[in-house]
């Protein structure tokens, strides 16, 4: 009898010892659940979470796919991958700078870029830009376009450390009875929309291109490339938009030289003086 209890002991204490083991061992040595479902690949990066997120402990499909990045997001990953690489061209042809700070440079007019990889999901930042908020750009991306430019965004967002939040930004909307008063909507807000720093929101039109950071670097070359707008140029413009671009179909809208200054300050003018390669 007291040698069954003694095998029994020992037993015990050798399961025991299994379990610690077991417990104490890395987890990288473990295989991981999502293997049980899904074939492996790119190996060297080490556990599927390094680029999906979610958790590989547990075998509960729920548990294990919470927040999980799906396959045609976590390109962010790679620093040479295409999908970087033709997303971010698109953040610098269509001037997502003039508005957003991403890989720590831009016109911090709206929401710091950087801080979405730690704030946010790619799912929730492609929709944003699917269906903009208002007075952002409607550029139409395509579903292809879309997935390029969360890659870029997420890999810019790389560059930034988790912790350092943006500051609160505040943005206003002019009321009715002042923006009457104001220049840019009572001459250019039919057509016109603009992030204004000083002034908020402006402008309902979506007939002529976003105004937001005009005189910035990152805006889109349209006047004397490859050199930003200038007060002069805008001045010109107005003038004579036809004087700039032949093919133009702007009507000149004619401004005394106290209205051109109150617009340019509305704008924007001057700009950061901070001067980065965009």
């Amino acid at each position: 009898m007291e040698t069954g209890f003694a095998r029994l002991g020992c037993i015990s204490v050798l399961l025991t010892w299994a379990i610690l083991a077991q417990c104490a061992a890395p987890h990288s040595a473990q295989r991981p659940s999502c293997l049980a479902c899904h074939p492996p690949h790119y190996r060297n990066l080490g556990s599927c979470t390094v680029c999906h997120a979610g958790d590989d402990r547990t075998a509960r499909k729920d548990l294990a796919h919470r927040k999980l990045i799906s396959g045609r997001y976590a390109y962010f990953n790679f620093p040479d991958s295409p999908s970087i690489e033709r997303g971010k061209a698109l953040l610098k042809n269509f001037g997502c700078r003039r508005c957003h700070v991403t890989g720590q440079r831009g016109n911090p007019l709206a929401t710091d870029l950087d801080n979405l990889l730690f704030t946010s999901t790619p799912e929730k930042v492609a929709r944003a830009i699917a269906n903009p908020v208002m007075f952002m750009p409607a550029f139409r991306f395509s579903q292809a376009q879309i997935e390029d430019l969360v890659n870029a965004i997420l890999a810019e967002g790389r560059s930034k450390a988790p912790g350092r939040g943006e500051q609160a930004l505040m943005v206003h909307f002019e009321d009715e009875g002042n923006q009457q008063e104001n220049v840019f909507a009572h001459h250019c807000g039919d057509c016109h929309k603009l992030l204004s720093p000083w002034r908020g929101g402006l402008g309902q039109g979506d007939i002529g291109p976003n105004l937001s950071g005009l005189f910035t670097i990152y805006y889109p070359r349209s006047v004397r490339d490859p050199h930003p707008w200038t007060p002069t140029d805008l001045s010109e413009w107005l003038r004579n938009p036809r004087s700039l671009r032949p093919l133009a179909t702007m009507q000149p809208v004619l401004l005394t030289g106290v209205q051109i200054e109150e617009l340019c300050a509305i704008i924007g003018w001057p700009p950061e003086k901070a001067r980065l390669d965009p």
